[in-house]
């Protein structure tokens, strides 16, 4: 409607303009007749203005109707669009979310406090029951429960330390796997050797996990040999720990 009646406008563009104005009529009639319609219900003082066709079409700038006046709602002056309102709602947020990652947190906690204690159960296991293994074979077995037995003291030592901060509301003890008799917890878990033919290798007290099942065709192999240098890699990590 401004380019209609704006002077610096061609004759043909007028037209055109003029054309799709019209043929969008209809459509504006109509809203105009669902406006008039909900105007005439509102009890408002001063009542609202009833618009006609020739009231839009004779507007020579959209911002002169009255009924487009409500659309700006001027966004930045909103209370939630200040940057320091948005700085406070974001610990807001952090804090509706910090119990869920607490729980999270103390499932993680137990959950891998069991597997820890269920992988030493089996490692003393297959240590007692030689089976058809060769020499080479159980000598590669012990370095690798070796190793994984002071990887494990160590990760257990450390989730016992977070079980005895203050705020912790996890579990205490460690947890089962189904079907499987209760085990040990990391606290009664005591390192010693398995018998006098095998010296320095450490078993963990308690009775058998259900990893035991995944285990039982393990294969002494180069695997458990790149195996070593991850436990010594954790265990050189671990030294630098504070005690």
């Amino acid at each position: 409607m401004l380019y209609v009646c704006t002077s610096n406008v061609g004759v043909k563009l007028q037209k055109h303009i003029e054309k799709s104005l019209t043929s969008r009529s209809a459509a504006v009639k109509a809203a105009l007749k669902c406006y008039n319609e909900a105007a005439s219900e509102l009890k408002s003082t001063p009542p609202a203005p009833q618009y006609t066709w020739e009231d839009i079409s004779s507007t020579k700038v959209l911002a002169d109707v009255h009924i487009l006046h409500g659309l700006r709602q001027g966004i930045l002056r909103q209370a939630w669009a200040q940057p320091k309102n948005q700085r406070c709602v974001e610990p807001y947020h952090w804090l509706q979310r910090a119990q869920e990652e607490i729980e999270h947190l103390n499932i993680e906690i137990c959950w891998l406090s069991t597997v820890i204690t269920g992988k030493g159960l089996v490692l003393s296991k297959m240590l007692r029951e030689k089976g058809s293994r060769t020499a080479g074979d159980q000598w590669l077995l012990q370095r690798y429960a070796e190793r994984q037995f002071k990887v494990n003291k160590t990760l257990l030592k450390e989730l016992d330390q977070i079980k005895q901060l203050p705020g912790y509301t996890g579990w205490h003890t460690t947890c089962t796997y189904i079907g499987q008799p209760s085990i040990a917890t990391s606290n009664d878990i005591e390192m010693e050797a398995v018998n006098p033919d095998f010296p320095g290798i450490p078993e963990a007290c308690g009775s058998h996990a259900s990893m035991e099942d995944e285990l039982d065709d393990l294969q002494v192999c180069d695997i458990i040999i790149e195996q070593f240098d991850k436990w010594q890699i954790a265990l050189d990590n671990a030294k630098d720990l504070p005690v």
